[in-house]
């Protein structure tokens, strides 16, 4: 079957930032409508996970009372699962239960202040306090101690962008790039059908300098404070203190990546290579330092200096 020169590309506003869907395939209104179909899911998963939908699984965890138990979705549940293995593997740098103290300092970072220590302490101990229990049999969450704060916004983009990339192989899509506002990205197959492409160019766009980057059936994940300031809070240590000036993780899943580069920001070299060995084949981290200079970590955890003019880092 013949392909179009060029891919058709898509916009959709949804989870308070812009999806774009760049497809390829023979037909561009079927494309179009695949799309659309795709776009229809990502609304439908804001429904369940923003924390912001009233009436939305995670907004009725938040409000839930001690010793309630808040029956929830399906894709929640799977979020959530997600959510707490990558806590895990990452020793607690990735949490998804500081809601509220995300608030403040991005209010904060709105007004050109620095939030006041004491205040952001204080939600962090609340914070600590609320206990929620998710069992992995059923799909209900018990919320043992109140004052939970769950905020999915650094895991969800990632997860919709899993989900839609699913409806698209079931609409027999095998070619696209989805992203969500930039920060999170997943290929799938390959830009075009010339010889030596093998999947779509992505350029890394740090603070200082770039890098090329083709992924292939991968997903990609970005975190920095180059446009939302020091948004970022490291729950270990209870800090706004980062390791590197941006992050990005590659890894199978487009959750997994979301997830991980939030992660990198508050880890030390270290740590992430530690954390990247443990993982599943198929995980790396790339990090920008204040001095401009890119650093890859692979499977084996050892890390190198991507020198500029180096050939693009495939996945």
């Amino acid at each position: 079957m013949p392909f179009p020169s060029k891919p058709s590309a898509f916009i959709h506003e949804a989870m308070a930032t812009t999806f774009e869907f760049r497809v390829r395939h023979a037909e561009p209104v079927y494309a179009r409508q695949a799309a659309q179909a795709a776009f229809a899911e990502i609304d439908r998963l804001e429904t369940l996970l923003s924390r912001f939908h009233e009436g939305s699984d995670i907004w009725r965890i938040n409000h839930a009372a001690t010793g309630e138990h808040v029956v929830i979705s399906e894709e929640c549940h799977a979020c959530l699962l997600q959510a707490l293995q990558l806590h895990e593997f990452t020793g607690g740098a990735f949490d998804i239960t500081i809601g509220a103290a995300a608030d403040l300092v991005k209010s904060a970072g709105k007004n050109r202040v620095v939030p006041e220590p004491d205040a952001l302490q204080d939600i962090l101990d609340q914070r600590a306090a609320s206990t929620i229990a998710l069992s992995p049999g059923n799909f209900v969450v018990e919320v043992t101690q109140p004052g939970a704060s769950l905020d999915l916004g650094a895991i969800g983009k990632g997860f919709a962008l899993d989900a839609a990339a699913a409806l698209l192989r079931e609409w027999e899509i095998e070619n696209a790039l989805l992203s969500a506002g930039g920060s999170s990205i997943l290929a799938m197959g390959a830009e075009s059908d010339a010889p030596g492409t093998g999947g779509w160019p992505v350029n890394l766009l740090g603070e200082t300098r770039s890098a090329p980057l083709v992924l292939h059936d991968y997903a990609l994940g970005a975190s920095g404070t180059g446009e939302q300031g020091n948004h970022i809070i490291d729950p270990r240590r209870r800090s706004q203190a980062y390791a590197h000036i941006r992050a990005w993780a590659l890894a199978p899943a487009a959750a997994a990546a979301d997830a991980l580069s939030t992660a990198w920001m508050t880890m030390n070299r270290d740590e992430i290579a530690g954390v990247v060995a443990g993982l599943a084949p198929g995980h790396a981290a790339m990090v920008e330092n204040p001095d401009g200079s890119l650093h890859l970590c692979n499977r084996t955890g050892v890390w190198a200096r991507l020198e500029p003019g180096a050939h693009p880092v495939r996945a």
